[in-house]
């Protein structure tokens, strides 16, 4: 186990936030664990204080560490974690990148997963490999509770650096960044809840070109009690107010994250890519019944869209009316 970062081979900083996911955030460490490679792991778990039994979990991993019980695959791994109130999940991956020893840097949620064991490794090759890049992402797929993939994140592809202030097209768990990206860029916005991560590749595309890797590099969790699935019209809100700021308010952005109703929280693929059923490495997990599914879905919840429009026009009319009143009026 590694006890200190060794500046003599590289160091990846791996930082998971996590509150109350005990049931999710186990297999998101072993993924962690289990990369394989030439490289060393600054592993750190920033948990915010969760009642779920998740601080016993990771003080029994420290103890194992420490007792040399984990199998290791890479030069070594060097594992923290706290467990504190913090302001959010933006706060908390901040303060674990305030304490990474790293040359590259990630975050991976506590419900997400790395794809497989060499994730790390192609990451690690590719930097070798183009000393120039600075950022690079690759592809991922949506898993469900269980695990089981659901589908390809299709969004996610090689657009060029304007399409960013449209979509988000970079996977958050899929992207790796050098560390004077970083000490350049910043840190997250903990003022936001939602799209933070979008807001930070904007922040870094303004400075250094985002590399795309033609790999599947990471799963992302689907499931009720995520915040993009819960994050309803404040979600929205909250997107709606980083469109109009720092990205583009445009009919593509508009329809693949603001247009759709409140369950719907998969942005629509402005490009086609890959077939699912030529990529997907598990397609008997995917029902046949998946797509009528949605289609009666969508059919059924209809009338959400139609009150999410209802509402912004009572809204819209009512503000109309109190800019248009006369002043000392009631």
């Amino acid at each position: 186990m590694l006890q200190a970062a060794n500046p003599s081979g590289v160091t990846i900083t791996v930082v998971t936030p996590s509150f109350n996911h005990r049931g999710f955030i186990e297999s998101t460490m072993q993924s962690v664990i289990g990369q394989q490679g030439d490289f060393f792991i600054d592993y750190i778990v920033m948990d915010g204080g969760s009642k779920d039994g998740t601080s016993q979990l990771l003080e029994e991993y420290e103890q194992k560490f420490k007792d040399g019980q984990v199998p290791i695959a890479c030069r070594g791994i060097r594992f923290r974690w706290q467990s504190e109130p913090d302001q959010g999940q933006a706060h908390a991956v901040n303060k674990g990148f305030a304490l990474a020893e790293g040359s590259i840097l990630c975050w991976l949620n506590s419900d997400d997963l790395y794809y497989n064991s060499e994730v790390l490794a192609k990451v690690v090759s590719y930097f070798e490999k183009h000393p120039e890049s600075r950022f690079v992402y690759g592809k991922g797929y949506a898993i469900n509770t269980n695990g089981k993939v659901i589908r390809e994140e299709h969004y996610v592809t090689d657009f060029g650096g304007e399409d960013l202030l449209e979509i988000d097209y970079v996977l958050q768990p899929s992207a790796f960044w050098r560390y004077d990206v970083y000490e350049s860029v910043g840190s997250l916005k903990q003022s936001m809840h939602f799209a933070f991560d979008w807001e930070y590749w904007i922040r870094c595309q303004r400075q250094f070109p985002l590399d795309f890797m033609d790999e599947f590099l990471s799963c992302n969790r689907i499931h009720p009690t995520t915040k993009t699935t819960c994050g309803g019209i404040v979600r929205k809100r909250e997107i709606a107010e980083l469109l109009l700021t720092q990205g583009k308010f445009t009919e593509r952005s508009v329809q693949a994250y603001l247009a759709t109703p409140l369950f719907e929280s998969a942005p629509v693929a402005p490009h086609p890519t890959q077939n699912d059923a030529a990529v997907m490495p598990y397609p008997n997990s995917v029902s046949p019944l998946m797509g009528p599914l949605r289609r009666v879905l969508r059919y059924c919840l209809a009338p959400t869209r139609m009150a999410e429009q209802k509402l912004r026009q009572i809204r819209k009319r009512r503000r109309y009316q109190n800019e248009s009143r006369p002043v000392g009026r009631c």
